[in-house]
């Protein structure tokens, strides 16, 4: 998920420059540089998470947030709604959920090497970005410098005995509003994962005292404000 709070931004060329200020042009400047991939076949058998599909969405939400068009972006990878997808394309194949999280279809060893090797793409795709976001200038600035992005696991549940412990990692400072470049390991079940989401948001701009249920969200996660 990705929170600004600066107006519509002016994209750079390719050489790093500013482009005019018609929007045409602007628009032009942007989507010239990158050929969106082709579609990937899917089949009736299984869902795939094709890398190529998720960098589209990646560029989707640079764009979306360049132009103005909205100021949160959000994108899950291997949600509910996939919850049996392969990763065939980064070499392990199968039932991610079963062979990755239950070790089912896996060796122990060949699960933690999958793992590694998802999380690894992801952090890149996280990286990419950012990086789209540095390229993009607001005034004297960059549409990073305003930017909050933040990667949060998805595999927590009840029944896994996981919602208790989230993990949580954030790039970038909303402008300076919020607390980083650094490592953070909170007492067990002192703090709630909304408290994150409530700090992000008000980095934002968004006047909120809570996130969910009051009770579970005292405020901001003070170690981020």
């Amino acid at each position: 998920m990705s929170a600004r709070t600066p107006p519509a931004a002016t994209a750079r060329t390719a050489k790093g420059r500013p482009t005019a200020a018609n929007p045409h042009t602007h628009r032009q400047s942007i989507f010239a540089t990158r050929r969106p991939p082709p579609a990937p076949r899917a089949t009736a058998e299984r869902v795939y998470l094709h890398p190529e599909m998720i960098r589209a969405h990646v560029d989707v939400i640079a764009h979306a947030l360049a132009f103005g068009l909205t100021r949160v972006a959000h994108l899950s990878l291997l949600g509910f709604d996939a919850h049996n997808a392969g990763w065939d394309a980064l070499g392990f194949g199968g039932d991610a959920h079963e062979n990755l999280s239950h070790v089912s279809g896996y060796t122990a060893e060949r699960a933690t090497e999958a793992v590694r090797a998802v999380t690894k793409f992801k952090a890149g795709e996280i990286a990419y970005l950012m990086q789209r976001l540095q390229e993009t200038a607001v005034g004297g600035r960059t549409l990073a410098d305003s930017t909050v992005l933040l990667w949060v696991n998805s595999g927590g549940g009840k029944h896994h005995d996981g919602a208790g412990t989230h993990a949580a990692v954030l790039v970038g400072d909303g402008a300076g509003k919020l607390k980083t470049g650094r490592y953070l390991e909170l007492p067990h079940q002192k703090h709630f994962i909304s408290q994150v989401f409530l700090a992000v948001g008000q980095a934002a701009g968004v006047k909120a005292d809570s996130f969910g249920d009051p009770k579970h969200c005292p405020g901001p996660l003070p170690a981020l404000v």
